[in-house]
C-alpha cells in the first residue's frame, strides 16, 4: 500500500504543473475605433460660426478661431456607449466685450444626433453628428 502511494505521489509530482492549471479567460477586445464626423456652430447673437472636424471615436478635437470681433476655443471628447456616442464638450467663446464659458456632457446618437447648449437667446454651442 506504501508503494502504491509513493509512485503516486511521484507522478503527481513529475507532472507539468500547467496541466492542472486553467488557462485564464481572454478579455473581449474592444471594437476597432471609428471617425466621427462633428458640426460645431458658435451662436452669438445673429452671428452663427460654424466649424467641421472629424474625430476618433475615442478621442478629442480641439477648434481654435480668432479675429478682433470674437475668439473661439472649444475642446470636444468622444467615447462610444451602447446607445451612441457621449460627447463632451468644453468651450469658451467671446463676442466683443461678452465672454461665455460652457461645460458639457450629453448622450447623441452616432449618426443624426444633435444638442444645442448655453443661455437662452445668448451665446450657444450647437453640435450635430454627421
Amino acid at each position: 500500500m506504501l508503494n502504491k502511494m509513493l509512485l503516486a505521489g511521484c507522478l503527481l509530482a513529475c507532472l507539468d504543473g500547467s496541466a492542472w492549471a486553467q488557462p485564464a479567460p481572454t478579455p473581449p477586445s474592444p471594437p476597432p475605433s471609428q471617425s466621427v464626423r462633428l458640426s460645431l456652430a458658435i451662436k452669438a447673437g445673429a452671428e452663427v460660426r460654424t466649424h467641421e472636424l472629424v474625430i476618433s471615436d475615442r478621442g478629442c478635437g480641439v477648434v481654435k478661431d480668432k479675429s478682433p470681433q470674437y475668439e473661439d476655443d472649444v475642446r470636444i471628447c468622444s467615447v462610444p456607449m451602447t446607445n451612441g456616442l457621449s460627447i463632451e464638450l468644453e468651450g469658451f467663446t467671446r463676442a466683443g466685450a461678452t465672454e461665455y464659458h460652457q461645460r458639457s456632457q450629453v448622450i447623441v446618437a452616432r449618426k443624426g444626433g444633435s444638442f444645442e447648449v448655453g443661455r437662452t437667446n445668448g451665446m450657444r454651442f450647437a453640435v450635430k453628428t454627421l
